[in-house]
């Protein structure tokens, strides 16, 4: 019986070990490509929050801004930053593109990505430990 059991954790964790960080990669490659979308082809504009709508732990903020033609022009905002904090009144700082006046960006810092990239690493590892420890336990255990 307990040699099924270390098998079934060494099969979950081969999984995490292995897929998760995989799927966490792909969804983290996908983000950074809309980041340096933005970045690349976005004007950095100031806009000021009008309204900050918070629904559990998600927000949706609207802010304001001026358009190169002078307009001011309402627009949802995507705030990736953890240390975010923002109240109507408040200013920030955030990409707009040309073909997408109603969205504005502000990009994730390093240390958030640093971050991310140290979690997926540590669920990596995570997932190696468990079946390495259950390979080296069997190896010692044939020995006898």
């Amino acid at each position: 019986m307990q040699r099924n059991s270390m098998a079934y954790q060494v099969l979950v964790f081969l999984l995490l070990g292995i897929l998760l960080p995989f799927v966490m990669i792909g969804a983290m490659q996908k983000g950074s490509e809309k980041s340096d979308n933005y970045v690349r082809n976005g004007r950095l504009t100031e806009c000021t929050v009008v309204s900050v709508t918070r629904l559990g732990s998600a927000s949706s903020i609207q802010v304001e801004y001026v358009d190169t033609a002078g307009k001011t022009v309402r627009a949802k905002a995507t705030l990736n930053r953890s240390s975010y904090t923002v109240t109507p009144g408040d200013k920030i700082r955030a990409y707009v593109l040309s073909s997408k006046p109603g969205e504005v960006f502000v990009p994730a810092g390093a240390g958030l990505k640093a971050l991310t990239y140290g979690m997926v690493a540590v669920i990596a590892l995570a997932g190696w430990i468990v079946p390495i420890r259950y390979f080296l336990k069997q190896r010692r255990s044939g020995d006898d």
